[in-house]
């Protein structure tokens, strides 16, 4: 009996061992197949293949690539929609002609017709108007104009210091002569150039110089000159100008002639 029982145990030790094997074994598939179907979770499940535990990466990026151009397009149609409200609502704020816009308070030294009459400001009222610009917009390129011209124009009292003790009579001279010599539209630009500064000042006294210099030759040049004697012409004749081809003059040699001709018509060669 004992040698019995001793049989069985020694036949079910294997069976136990192979079941406990088989059980391992199923229980390591199981876990590997378990590996292998589980979806990471930034993984949609559309994305995802589940026989082979991979991700579908062509579907993934044509999606991505039709989201992108979804996103694009919606971004531009909200930007061109925030565009126009904008422009609307700023063109709200804009006179309904671009001569209604109202130039602003001015600074000491600036008057309206001085602002009116500049191009710029006309100019400026129609860019306003075509882009929608409040009256404080408009207002504000005004201002800003004017600071940039006030800016540039010369320190006067500055000026006058410069041109010395004798200032004031030099510049009463020199505007006295450029308002007499030039056309008024075009002294107006002179005065408000070079008359604004010593430089300018002491360019069209050389100016004034030089003309009255120029007129004083002509009215020389437009005296009747003296009548040429017979010893006059013979002196002439002796000139290189007259007798030798290599330094003769036209002007010189018909001079000449014209006065020989003469006083031999006269009887006094």
């Amino acid at each position: 009996m004992a040698e019995e029982q001793q049989a069985v145990e020694s036949t079910d030790q294997p069976v136990e061992q192979s079941v406990e094997q088989q059980t391992e074994d199923v229980s390591r598939e199981t876990s590997e197949q378990q590996e292998v179907m589980d979806r990471p979770e930034i993984i949609p499940e559309k994305f995802w293949n589940a026989d082979t535990g991979e991700i579908n990466l062509e579907d993934m990026a044509k999606s991505y690539n039709h989201l992108e151009k979804f996103a694009s397009g919606k971004k531009d149609e909200m930007r061109e929609s925030l565009i126009a409200e904008l422009t609307q609502e700023a063109r709200e704020l804009a006179p309904e002609e671009p001569s209604g816009y109202e130039l602003p308070k001015l600074v000491e030294g600036v008057t309206e017709d001085m602002v009116e009459a500049n191009p710029l400001t006309d100019w400026w009222r129609a860019q306003c108007h075509e882009r929608g610009y409040s009256q404080e917009d408009f207002q504000d390129g005004i201002n800003k104009y004017i600071d940039t011209m006030m800016g540039n124009q010369p320190n006067l009292d500055a000026e006058v210091e410069r041109l010395g003790e004798n200032a004031n009579d030099r510049i009463n001279a020199v505007n006295a002569w450029a308002s007499s010599f030039f056309p008024p539209e075009e002294f107006d630009v002179i005065a408000s150039s070079l008359g604004t500064s010593a430089e300018g000042i002491a360019a069209l006294e050389r100016m004034q110089e030089s003309m009255q210099s120029v007129s004083g030759r002509s009215e020389q040049v437009a005296q009747p000159e003296r009548e040429l004697g017979i010893d006059d012409v013979k002196a002439m004749m002796n000139d290189p100008r007259y007798h030798d081809p290599r330094h003769r003059e036209t002007s010189y040699v018909e001079r000449v002639n014209q006065a020989w001709n003469r006083l031999n018509m006269s009887g006094k060669i």
